[in-house]
């Protein structure tokens, strides 16, 4: 066997180095990121603490990951550390500005505190961010900014845009339309979105249904408005949403 020369030898000392090290790199960002994954998992589940322990332990291999941040600033508003929150979300914002899941997360959490300038701005960028795949939710969060600020137009504009996107959320927006053709009168129209709103991801939120039944009884489809709040009463037994179904059953002529 040749023994290489003792020039190439640091040569190739260098090269096993820099392969080591590019390994150990490798390996501690695939561990960060089952790490984050485990954390956005627990997010998603309401488990919270699961969440905090894990980002702890992916902010103490990478500090300044944004990713870890915006997931923080999740997990603290399941908690309602809301200036956690905040500070969270800005500081993944700072460090990756084109991470537009944060710019929404931090929109949303000052749209909530009433600073709805600054946050007017965060969503618009994360709504015309062409390659943000949650647009959707910018979009919604907008029309919900300007249904806050009193300028029902805009909000209708942006809800329509929401639905265009044509994702599973696409029922929230139906929820805000038949708010607003309710306001309008437009009782039909109102119908249509609140059915419309029953569905997918929604299927299970009470107050679609109510609103669908209210919806019939202003239309003087009292037969309907009855059964549908009887099927309130079915599907959401011993809940807010049974007792009222109670109430508007008991004022049905």
């Amino acid at each position: 066997m040749k023994i290489p020369s003792r020039n190439l030898i640091p040569g190739l000392l260098v090269l096993m180095l820099s392969a080591c090290s590019t390994t150990s790199a490798s390996k501690k960002a695939a561990t960060v990121e089952g790490m984050l994954n485990v954390a956005g998992a627990a997010i998603n589940e309401g488990d919270h603490i699961t969440a905090l322990e894990y980002l702890s332990q992916a902010q103490g291999l990478e500090p300044d990951n944004a990713r870890a941040h915006h997931l923080y600033a999740l997990a603290y508003l399941g908690k309602r550390e809301y200036k956690l929150a905040e500070e969270s979300a800005r500081q993944s914002v700072r460090l990756d500005p084109k991470l537009s899941a944060a710019r929404n997360t931090l929109g949303k959490i000052l749209m909530d505190l009433g600073k709805f300038n600054e946050a007017e701005t965060l969503f618009k960028q994360a709504a015309n961010d062409l390659l943000n795949r949650e647009a959707d939710r910018a979009k919604l969060n907008l029309g919900i900014l300007y249904t806050k600020t009193l300028k029902p137009d805009l909000a209708e504009q942006w809800f329509k845009l929401a639905l265009e996107d044509r994702t599973p959320i696409a029922c929230l927006a139906h929820f805000q339309l038949g708010k607003i053709s309710l306001e309008k009168n437009e009782l039909p129209k109102a119908e249509r979105h609140y059915r419309l709103s029953a569905k997918g991801v929604c299927s299970g939120m009470s107050e679609t249904h109510l609103a669908i039944a209210q919806v019939l009884s202003r239309q003087k489809r009292y037969e309907e408005a009855r059964a549908k709040f009887v099927e309130i009463q079915r599907i959401f037994v011993g809940t807010e949403a049974s007792d009222k179904a109670i109430e508007y059953l008991r004022d049905l002529p």
